[in-house]
């Protein structure tokens, strides 16, 4: 399960991020099952139908350059992409049940992370495999 969001600058800086989703194709082959969850970059202000329609067009393009370029997408079997227009303060990604990654946003880059942070702790996996699941 991944989280990451998505700006109006995702469609270039994808393509940049293939240490994160280069390895999907063959982490699929042996595991089975990858979940993405993006999120839009966002204030608590309630969108308009416009803005919603940006978001939308702006999912579909990242979409389309994980098929094209990290040969991943939506329609892949055991791949499973959605968004929410809604912020979460942060991001993190769960893998094989036991580890929780934290990703700390860049200051200066707001488009990239700062670090990561692995941390082992089975109850707090469950506890945030629940709230993606919730989101």
């Amino acid at each position: 399960m991944f989280t990451g969001f998505i700006n109006q600058n995702s469609e270039q800086n994808l393509p940049l991020a293939c240490h994160l989703y280069g390895g999907l194709p063959e982490f699929l082959v042996h595991h089975g099952q990858v979940r993405i969850l993006w999120i839009f970059d966002l204030d608590k202000r309630d969108l308009s139908n416009a803005q919603k329609a940006d978001n939308y067009r702006m999912f579909r393009c990242v979409c389309k350059v994980m098929r094209d370029v990290f040969r991943v997408s939506p329609s892949s079997p055991g791949v499973e992409f959605k968004y929410i227009n809604k912020r979460i303060l942060t991001h993190f990604d769960l893998f094989d049940r036991t580890r929780v990654i934290f990703k700390l946003g860049n200051p200066l880059y707001p488009s990239r992370f700062f670090f990561c942070i692995t941390v082992l702790n089975l109850e707090l996996v469950r506890q945030l495999a629940d709230f993606f699941n919730d989101l």
